[in-house]
């Protein structure tokens, strides 16, 4: 879990996204933010990942990559889609780094 800081206000967000980045197992939406470090927001449906459990391991496993990246001064909001249910930590992890080359 992140302290309160690094927490983003989803609602914010939404509404004020500038860039859309799509992959096979998520969705990312950026946007600039007045702060001096990155927010982090991780949406997990019920549609998309049925078990608790599950969730709360891709969570984890998100949030654990999102600590070591650097800073842009952005807030990044990632929506899960049902995709990443057949796929690898090894693999979501190799898109998340395709993601931050991009930026």
């Amino acid at each position: 879990m992140y302290s309160k800081k690094f927490r983003l206000p989803v609602k914010e967000v939404q509404k004020k996204a500038k860039k859309v980045f799509s992959s096979p197992y998520f969705l990312i939406k950026t946007a600039e933010n007045k702060t001096d470090h990155n927010r982090f927001g991780i949406i997990i449906s019920t549609s998309s990942v049925q078990k608790s459990v599950d969730r709360h391991f891709w969570k984890r496993r998100i949030a654990d990559y999102l600590r070591q990246t650097p800073n842009f001064k952005k807030d990044f909001l990632f929506i899960v889609s049902p995709g990443i249910k057949k796929s690898s930590p090894e693999k979501v992890k190799n898109e998340l780094d395709k993601f931050f080359k991009i930026i």
